[in-house]
């Protein structure tokens, strides 16, 4: 097009006339792409598979350069009225197929880049569809093992101690009827997560008694703050279960949970030591959580553990907050 732009100037040198033709050249053309685009997108047609779509965009094409060209050959018998004798067929067609590769190139570029966005957008729509497919049977693991675990609390105290076997029955009710209740959302507000927790420490103090002691402390400014259902709890049990449990003595959980240059620090602090397998229980609830973390946070979250002391386990989740 430079090059015929340059033509017209050393035959016309009416410098006038030829800006005057550029800018209605332009101008019409953006008219014409914009009208079929409003067109394309009313009938539905960006919709359409490519075979669909052939047929349409070159009756489009057609008209379009059909268009352009009627309205040039008069434009350009007024620039250049010495070389214009007659308008022939062959006149016409020079400019039919002048104009033809010029609206070929932008509605091939234009449907490209549609159907690469709409393919795109498919591949993210997916994308997020298995991730949350995935969310879902990772959050769905969950209940059944809390409630094998919390089960086996209450058999041990049924024989030893009836009064707090009912005890620990209510609180198991109560602590079910929560937990069925924030496992429906994907996130909760960690001061509901929280409650559920001490729920949950508060049975198994009836069957510990002594032997576990807990404690926490909490940046109330965290307590609004979103977080995955349950994933908590998975981290507290897992210090009950691998660590004080397995100590004569019993220990301590600690919870702690601050803001830190805008990032949240959530730590479980519990007594024990360090050893598991991948293949274990232990392992696969770890897994569990830093999948969740990954799938729900991606690069926004991190998930550690590790020694704290020589008798103590820290697991950490970090939290970057927007």
């Amino acid at each position: 097009m430079s090059y015929e732009f340059i033509t017209y100037t050393i035959i016309s040198q009416d410098y006038l006339k030829i800006f005057l033709n550029s800018v209605l050249n332009l101008g019409l053309g953006i008219g014409i792409t914009h009208f079929y685009r409003s067109i394309a997108i009313k009938l539905g047609w960006l919709n359409l598979n490519f075979i669909q779509l052939i047929p349409r965009a070159l009756l489009a094409m057609l008209g379009c350069t059909l268009i352009m060209a009627f309205i040039n050959i008069p434009l350009d018998q007024w620039m250049f009225a010495n070389y214009f004798t007659s308008i022939k067929t062959a006149v016409f067609l020079s400019y039919f197929f002048n104009w033809s590769k010029y609206i070929a190139v932008w509605f091939l570029t234009y449907h490209l880049y549609i159907l690469h966005k709409k393919s795109l957008k498919e591949k993210i729509e997916l994308i997020s569809a298995l991730k949350e497919i995935e969310f879902n049977n990772l959050k769905n693991q969950l209940n059944p093992h809390f409630l094998f675990n919390a089960l086996n609390s209450i058999r041990a105290l049924i024989d030893e101690n009836p009064t707090q076997s009912k005890e620990a029955i209510t609180l198991l009710s109560d602590l079910l009827r929560r937990s069925l209740k924030i496992t429906q959302n994907q996130f909760v507000t960690f001061e509901e997560e929280l409650k559920a927790v001490e729920q949950y420490l508060a049975l198994e103090k009836i069957r510990y008694e002594d032997r576990l002691h807990y404690q926490k402390n909490i940046d109330p400014l965290t307590l609004k703050f979103l977080f995955p259902p349950m994933m908590l709890q998975t981290l507290v049990e897992n210090g009950i279960k691998h660590g004080i449990s397995k100590l004569r003595n019993g220990g301590q959980i600690s919870i702690h949970s601050y803001l830190h240059t805008g990032t949240w620090h959530l730590e479980i602090i519990s007594s024990g030591t360090l050893k598991h397998n991948s293949n274990d229980e232990t392992g696969v609830g770890l897994r569990n959580t830093l999948e969740r973390l990954n799938l729900l946070y991606g690069k926004k979250a991190k998930f550690e553990i590790r020694p704290y002391s020589e008798n103590q386990v820290i697991a950490k989740i970090y939290i970057q907050q927007d």
